[in-house]
């Protein structure tokens, strides 16, 4: 579909035509239309002037000398006819030929209904604006993929009405919920995106860097700490709509990066924000939807005020089976939870069990808008005490189906009862209690805790930059780390080119071997096989996977040609069935002769067309041998030494008839579509044949080779990784010598307060260092060497090995992601003894020398 755009794009271009112009300018919308001439009919209609819409191709329905073309603009879709007879024969077959469901057009025409009375524009120019070179997902199913969806919203927005109508519905909310607090007096400002600490939530912040300041910031949470400062200045009533980051789980009620509206007011409670909140609400319904009901996913949700109101506990015994007069007993509630099979809070008092018991049974419940109050004062440390019960707060939170929409409270402005609280919350962090102890921090406490993180980061890296510097610092040190390297990488590019020469051995054979041999064999030793053609098709029913079964005759001879002698096999085949020997090709073995291998004809120096001699025994002790004289009908490539120096072929009928097989075969070569698969298939023929034969698949036939393939390959891989450890060696000489080298420097660091585990970490860092440097610079000379070897065939192979010409090579990410794995590990612990003697070092040291 791409390749047939580009090729009609090319096309527009050679017809001296721009498929991406800028000069269309469209007179109307397709809603401008529908709103000023939908309602109108017959002559009044007619009387339109002419419109010029702009917009994107969704859908064609062509009639031949016609089309109805459905345009998408901004505003929604309107049909317009395209007719040959009024856009012309040219006009027409450009559009009918180079446009496509996709392309942005701008048309030109006057209005007319059709038959079904639907408005539509009848089409007197039409211009191509934007040649879409990819299609549209289907017009009937749309866009469905949920990850192409969020992935790629332009295509989501073009197919997906109701997709768009969301983002249009999203900016109107925006608008009215700035001018409902614009019109209270609320003053909107803009705070700032990134923070020095990250302050305003709990949840996990984004991180960036500052390269002028050199120092790292956070990325906005919640706008909360700076409203706070700006009530403080002055600013009684301030609001911000921002983009919000919190570096946490992603879901459908979850994303990394969102839009929230915070506000703040001056001499206001939550009962003020309760009633705000639900004007604001209301306000948007009927702005939007024109009333205050709304159906989602089959609930009738009712915005009409005033909403329900509860308290937490008031909401469990309305929701859950739970009984009133057992709330204050925190053993039933225990009970009760274990029961359900719900989690129990870390702290086990009365407000974080009802906490609990509130979220797992009664939210999900909450269909219609609904209001929780008084939260328990030990899960909201913030909030302001309630003045008639002071183990509640003055808080609340609205939810709609299911879900928390809103959160808001009275903030606590006593100074003696905040540092009372955040003193508790300290207290129980101490005590072991995770869950809710960091709303308890103070803000200084809060500082020192980022900034510890910070330190720990940045000395993290300080001792990875010594590492790095102290290995390549001055001449000597700079020369030993080369030669330590170059022994790694060295070490590294010899195993993994070593193990890829090995791969690629096995791979080819192998490849060789299912293109030559059969891949599997059935024979009987003696006799040989009569009924072989009932047989031959039992065989070929016992498996779908069984491609050709080929009869054979098997006779060692002897194969002289003017005075040369070479003992060989040669192999009688039927010609309906001859495909399954592939190094054939496509020889006719109809005829009367044989077809023999390359290195056999080589030995006996026979060309094609050629005469040879054909020795085999009578099979009785007494009678002579007998002579066969055949012609050389021409010669085959098998891929396989054996087979070429060898195998000869010929008509299966001949040697029946010629060489005492009468009608029977002595064996039959299977071919199967999955050679890989060729032992499950063997078994499946001898079920079905039940027949007293041997069989034996190409991987039994060649197993000996493989085994040694495979010996061989561990053998080299051991040798060559003890020739690493010598490397390994030198990184340990060389952090010695680091030691020795940097006693002064490792003193002064220890002296400033460089405490053991850090000084033993940098010499760590620096084994690190060897070895992922070292196993980078191997892979990648190994890399280089494999490319080279593959595409020029640098060493030459004699034909007797296996019957490769060049050493084949194939690399195996597996195997050098282990290797360079191993490397890295063992270069880390041949640094812990070095580690080990400078933690050791005290800052006396430095001075011995001096």
């Amino acid at each position: 579909m791409e390749e047939q755009r580009l090729t009609k794009l090319e096309k527009i271009k050679k017809q001296g035509k721009n498929p991406y112009p800028n000069h269309f300018s469209p007179t109307h919308t397709a809603a401008q239309i529908q709103a000023s001439w939908g309602a109108l009919e017959g002559e009044a209609l007619e009387k339109n002037p002419p419109i010029k819409l702009a917009g994107r191709i969704l859908a064609v329905r062509s009639f031949g000398k016609a089309a109805f073309v459905h345009i998408q603009d901004r505003t929604g879709k309107m049909q317009t006819y395209v007719a040959k007879d009024v856009l012309g024969d040219e006009a027409f077959q450009s559009f009918s030929e180079l446009v496509d469901i996709g392309d942005i057009v701008g048309v030109e025409g006057t209005l007319f209904r059709t038959k079904t009375k639907e408005l539509t524009l009848k089409v007197t120019s039409l211009e191509l604006l934007a040649k879409s070179l990819y299609p549209l997902p289907e017009k009937w199913h749309g866009l469905t993929d949920v990850e192409v969806r969020y992935r790629q919203r332009y295509l989501d927005l073009i197919v997906n009405p109701k997709v768009r109508e969301i983002f249009q519905k999203r900016s109107q909310i925006i608008q009215h919920i700035r001018q409902f607090f614009l019109d209270r007096e609320y003053l909107e400002v803009e705070t700032p995106m990134m923070h020095p600490i990250a302050g305003g939530a709990l949840a996990k912040p984004f991180v960036t860097h500052h390269n002028t300041l050199d120092m790292d910031l956070y990325l906005r949470i919640a706008p909360e700490l700076y409203l706070k400062r700006l009530l403080v200045g002055g600013f009684e009533r301030v609001f911000e709509i921002n983009r919000n980051f919190r570096n946490e789980g992603i879901s459908i009620q979850h994303n990394p990066e969102f839009t929230m509206i915070e506000f703040y007011e001056a001499y206001a409670t939550y009962e003020k924000f309760i009633a705000l909140t639900e004007d604001l609400i209301c306000s948007l319904a009927k702005k939007l939807l024109g009333t205050e009901e709304l159906m989602y996913q089959g609930e009738q949700i009712q915005f009409k005020k005033p909403w329900a109101r509860y308290t937490v506990k008031e909401a469990i015994v309305k929701f859950s089976d739970f009984k009133e007069e057992d709330l204050e007993d925190s053993k039933k509630i225990i009970s009760y939870l274990e029961k359900k099979g719900i989690s129990l809070p870390v702290q086990k008092d009365l407000g974080h069990l009802w906490t609990t018991l509130f979220e797992e049974t009664v939210e999900k419940q909450l269909i219609q808008p609904t209001f929780i109050t008084h939260y328990p004062l030990a899960v909201s440390p913030l909030s302001r005490k309630n003045e008639k019960d002071p183990l509640f707060v003055d808080r609340f939170e609205l939810y709609i189906v299911g879900r928390e929409m809103a959160n808001a409270f009275s903030e606590l402005n006593d100074p003696i009862d905040q540092k009372e609280r955040f003193l508790k919350q300290a207290q129980e962090r101490k005590a072991g209690s995770l869950g809710d102890a960091f709303y308890g921090f103070s803000f200084d406490s809060r500082c020192y805790f980022i900034s510890s993180t910070q330190k720990g980061k940045i000395r993290f890296l300080i001792e990875a930059r010594i590492a790095f510097r102290q290995l390549f610092q001055g001449l000597g040190l700079r020369f030993t780390a080369g030669l330590t390297l170059l022994g790694v990488s060295l070490g590294v590019m010899s195993l993994v080119m070593v193990l890829s020469v090995m791969n690629g051995f096995e791979k080819e054979l192998q490849k060789n071997m299912i293109r030559s041999e059969s891949h599997i064999l059935l024979y009987r030793r003696e006799k040989g096989i009569e009924k072989w053609r009932e047989l031959q098709q039992r065989i070929k029913k016992s498996d779908p996977a069984i491609l050709e079964v080929l009869p054979i005759t098997y006779n060692e001879v002897l194969f002289i040609h003017q005075g040369r002698v070479q003992g060989g096999v040669l192999e009688g085949v039927d010609p309906a069935t001859s495909s399954v020997v592939e190094s054939l090709g496509t020889k006719d073995l109809s005829k009367e002769g044989a077809y023999i291998g390359e290195e056999l004809a080589r030995k006996l120096q026979v060309k094609e067309g050629g005469r040879i001699k054909i020795l085999l025994s009578s099979g009785q002790e007494s009678a002579p041998p007998r002579i066969v004289f055949l012609k050389v009908l021409g010669i085959f490539d098998a891929g396989l030494y054996e087979y070429s120096s060898r195998y000869a072929y010929v008509n299966l009928a001949f040697t029946q008839k010629n060489l005492g097989w009468a009608n029977r075969v002595s064996a039959f070569k299977v071919k199967v579509g999955e050679p890989q698969k060729a032992r499950e298939i063997a078994r499946a023929i001898r079920r079905q044949v039940n027949f007293p034969f041997f069989i034996r698949t190409w991987s039994d036939m060649n197993r000996n080779i493989f085994i040694a393939l495979k010996i061989e390959k561990v053998v080299l891989a051991i040798i060559l990784s003890a020739i690493i450890m010598i490397a390994i060696f030198n990184v340990v000489s060389s952090l010695i010598m680091i030691v020795i080298e940097k006693i002064k420097e490792i003193s002064i660091l220890k002296a400033m307060g460089m405490n053991r585990a850090r000084v033993s970490r940098i010499f760590l860092w620096q084994g690190a260092f060897l070895g992922v440097i070292g196993s980078l610079l191997g892979i990648g000379l190994a890399w280089l060497g494999c490319v080279a070897l593959s595409y020029s065939h640098l060493i030459k192979l004699s034909p007797d090995i296996y019957y490769l010409s060049y050493l084949p090579v194939e690399m195996k990410w597996q195997e050098v992601v282990w290797v360079g794995s191993g490397i890295v590990i063992i270069s880390l612990m041949a640094s812990f003894y070095p580690a080990h003697l400078a933690a050791r070092l005290f800052p006396v040291e430095g001075i011995r020398y001096e």
